[in-house]
This record gives C-alpha cells, structure tokens and sequence, in this order.
C-alpha cells in the first residue's frame, strides 16, 4: 500500500513538472499579445469564480427561505451573507463599499450582488528629472487605486494613509542608485523599486541614406551592475545590447534603449528614443546614383560666361555675363524621373550665390531648384547660402519627374552659381 502511495506521489510531482514546463514554453512563446490574452483569461476566470460564490450565496439563502416556516416571504441575499462567505474563504469583504481584494484584483460588488467592476491591482512610477549642477532632482509619482499604505526609502518610512497617488522627492548625485519599497492596501509582498540616477543612453545612427542597412550605436552610462537593453519594436520586446546593431527593415523608424539594475527590484528608468530616416540618395558628393537617376545632363543654354563643373565631390552650375554683351544661362537634370510616390521630403545640401553689383537687377539673377513639371523654387533677390541643408515638402507629389537645377545671370558683374553636394529622398 505504502509502495502505491509512492507512485502516485512521484506521478503527481512529475504531472506537475510536466504542466510547469508548458506553461513556460508558452509564455516564452506568445510574446506581449499571447501575455495580453492570457490575462484576459486571468481575468475572466477570476470573474467567473467571483460569480459562483455569488451565486452560492444566493442558493443558501433560497434554501433557508424554502426551509423556513417563520418566514413570512423571501429574503434575498445581502453584502453582509456575502461577507461571511468571503470571510471563509480567507477573504475581507467591505459592506460599506462592496469591495474586496481577490488575489491580483479589487473586485466592486453592488447591494443586488452583481459584479460592478474588477480591476488588477498595478502600481504606476513615474518621475520628473532636473538637472543641478552635480545632482539630480528627482520627483517620485507613485499611483496605485487600492491605496498605497506607505512608502520605505533607505533612511526614511513616509505613511501614505491608503492614498490612491503619492510624491516623494529626492537629490541624488550623479550614478547614485535609490531602491525603495511601497506597500499597497492589501497586499503583503511589498513591491520594490530602483532608480539610477543617470543620463539617458546615448543612441547613434548613420545617416548614409544609400546604405542597405542602418547602424546603431547606443553609448550607455558607465554604471556598476546594470543591464543593457535596446528594442527596434517600440519597447514590444527588448534584447540585450553587446555591439553595434545592424537594422536593415525600413518598417523601423524608431530605436529605443534602457538600463535595467541587475538585481530583483525593478527599475523604473525611462528608455530613450532615436529615430531612423530611411532615404534614398539622388546624389551624394560625386555619386550621382546611376541606376536610379542615369546621371545628370548639364546644358549651358546661352552664355558668354557660363559653365558647369562635374567635380570630385560637387556639381557646380555657373552663369556670368557683361551688360549690353549677352547673359549665362546654365541648367542640369536628372537623366531618368524619379518615382516620388513614397517619399515625403526632398533635402538639398548645396551653396548658392544670387548678387548683383551693379543697379537694381535683382529679376535679372535668379537660380531654380527642385523637381520639373512639378515643383520648382524660384530664388532671387540679392541672396545667397552656404553650408545649410534646405528641405523641400514633396509629401503631395506623386508620379515621376526629373531633379533640376538652374542658373541665370544676366547683369552686369554679377555672377549667379550653385554647387550641390548632396539631394536625397527622405521615405514617407
């Protein structure tokens, strides 16, 4: 008998291993929806167990007003039958509210004894950060709607009087680490926090537009003990950060990063944000992308001065002229059109130089930049730019045109000139 009494033992231990197992490959494997969907279950069933002892109640008092002589009619169950339910099931139910604390949930049952509302009991930190020379000021939030009883910092215990939300404000220094606990209204585990009192990680992106991949270095603070974490999903899933990271999906726009403290607390530093700008290059210092663009055609139209330049690392339009003699017009496309359908900003890295010296003949010098057939910028008016990048909105263009430039002088002394280093194409 002893010997069967064993067996059964050891087949209830391994059933239950067996069932552990399972569970955690599942919950390896369904990923922040499957954990979402699971506790809706969590949830579901709590509510389901709620209403049967709701529902046991209510036969109780049934069976007594069935079996009652004295009872001149029916009487329905109350809070307080429901009380000393819950109160052997090992659970407090408050009459005056309806409210008690089932596991993970605070559960609000009406006088009718209907569910009203089941809520998980999560706790929200948040903080605000100042910098001060040396130190950090730093403003806990601590959120919680069962009600926080009181909260334990390294060398002070403040009661929190079951409020819902609570501040507590600290100054750290720089890669000071602050751990505290909170306790929450019926709840015996305390729930404990860490803060590392730091800069954000440092995220780094490539901004060669014609590369197939994008790469991504993140600096992270030099802190003692912490964890290194990116994600290329919005914070859906992180993974451990060891080396530069080669992002070749043009679907991620953003990259975010966090430090996580390497013990059992858990630590409530913000993650940082880097965006990705997928582009296409249409030129970029000397590489004029000939499979997309077929090169570039320079025409001088007419001049007596005028030129264009197809140098190492530019392209440099030029158009002179002497009054009364003739005036340089000078111009440059694209070979092929471009499909601008999926793009919504165009960003010229050129210098260009509109002056005039002599009288007021500003109309005369004039330089055109942008997309013919469809969007052209007219530039005049005694300017000029150096070193800036000028982005043009191409967001409502759709269809093919060639990228162009052009170049007019036609005062006396008065040079007109461009020369572009760059154009690319930044995706919608």
């Amino acid at each position: 008998m002893k010997k069967n009494t064993k067996i059964k033992k050891y087949i209830v231990f391994a059933i239950i291993i067996v069932c552990m197992l399972i569970i955690g490959i599942i919950l390896i494997n369904v990923g922040k929806n499957g954990v979402n969907k699971l506790k809706d279950i969590a949830k579901k069933n709590v509510e389901t167990q709620i209403q049967e002892i709701i529902d046991s109640v209510k036969q109780e008092k049934e069976n007594e007003n069935i079996n009652s002589i004295e009872t001149e009619g029916p009487v329905s169950a109350t809070l307080e039958d429901l009380e000393n339910k819950f109160s052997e099931l090992g659970y407090n139910l408050d009459v005056s509210t309806g409210e008690v604390i089932y596991g993970d949930y605070l559960i609000v049952i009406s006088d009718e004894l209907t569910i009203l509302s089941i809520t998980e009991r999560i706790t929200k930190v948040d903080y605000s950060l100042q910098r001060n020379g040396e130190n950090f000021n730093v403003v806990f939030i601590i959120e919680n709607q069962l009600g926080i009883e009181q909260i334990e910092l390294p060398d002070l215990t403040i009661p929190c009087n079951n409020r819902t939300k609570f501040a507590v404000d600290r100054t750290l220094k720089e890669n000071d680490v602050l751990r505290f606990k909170v306790k929450i209204k019926g709840k015996e585990q305390k729930e404990e926090y860490s803060y590392i009192a730091t800069q954000k990680p440092t995220i780094n992106i490539a901004e060669n537009y014609e590369e197939v991949a994008k790469k991504v270095d993140i600096t992270f603070p030099e802190v003692e003990n912490i964890l290194k974490y990116y994600s290329l999903d919005k914070g859906e899933t992180w993974n451990s950060y060891t080396e530069e990271v080669q992002v070749e999906d043009h679907s991620i726009k953003e990259v975010y990063s966090k430090v996580v403290l390497d013990d059992e607390t858990t630590t409530i530093n913000k993650p940082e944000t880097g965006t990705i700008v997928w582009g296409t290059y249409l030129y970029n210092l000397g590489n004029k992308n000939q499979a997309l663009t077929g090169g570039y055609t320079y025409r001088v139209l007419q001049s007596t001065q005028g030129y264009y330049r197809d140098n190492t690392n530019n392209m440099h339009l030029y158009a002179h002229s002497e009054y009364g003699v003739g005036y340089g017009e000078v111009e440059a496309y694209s070979n092929n059109r471009i499909d601008l359908t999926n793009y919504k900003t165009a960003h010229f890295r050129m210098d260009y130089n509109v002056k005039y010296t002599t009288g007021p003949q500003s109309w005369r010098c004039r330089f055109y930049y942008g997309f013919k057939d469809a969007k052209i910028i007219d530039v005049y008016g005694n300017v000029a730019s150096s070193g800036q990048v000028i982005t043009m909105d191409i967001s409502q263009l759709k269809g093919s045109y060639p990228v162009y430039f052009r170049v007019f002088g036609a005062a006396a002394g008065s040079p007109v000139w461009c020369t572009i280093y760059s154009i690319y194409l930044e995706e919608l």
